[in-house]
């Protein structure tokens, strides 16, 4: 019989095992897409890594990339029977997956999984805004910003 220490651990040993939770669904059509709730930590960072690819692109990537790009960010997350069917909504005429809601749909995918909002670039208006400023005059250049460290234990 395994006794219990009160301070969370079982005959010396902690378990970090998660709890089993439902996948992450989402519908395009009628269609629905399931992702895996919890993703592994190196799989996490390779997604951010590609979103952050994705937003950085703008209009500069081709129709093959930008659905390479795709291809390859829900492949991360879905699971396999709906990663097949999302690849193949990617080019279907008759119930595509649309172009305008695939940022929306990795936008949403990243807070799932981050607990917090995706912060989206600031506009960059044509001339100064509303307070006479341009938008890049209050941003700081990294070298003029100090860098913070935590204190060390003597």
């Amino acid at each position: 019989m395994t006794q219990g220490n009160g301070d969370g651990t079982l005959d010396g040993i902690r378990d970090f095992t998660p709890e089993v939770a439902a996948p992450i669904r989402f519908r395009v059509w009628d269609d629905v897409y399931e992702a895996a709730r919890e993703l592994p930590a190196g799989t996490l960072m390779d997604f951010i890594a590609l979103a952050d690819r994705f937003r950085g692109s703008g209009t500069e990537t081709d129709g093959g990339q930008a659905v390479g790009l795709f291809t390859e960010l829900f492949d991360l997350v879905l699971l396999p029977a709906s990663a097949e069917l999302f690849r193949l909504r990617l080019r279907d005429l008759q119930k595509p997956v649309p172009t305008s809601k695939l940022p929306e749909i990795v936008t949403w995918l990243f807070e799932e999984y981050s607990g917090r909002p995706l912060e989206q670039p600031p506009p960059s208006p044509d001339g100064p805004g509303p307070d006479g400023t341009s938008s890049t005059a209050a941003a700081p250049s990294p070298a003029s910003t100090p860098a913070v460290s935590a204190p060390t234990a003597s």
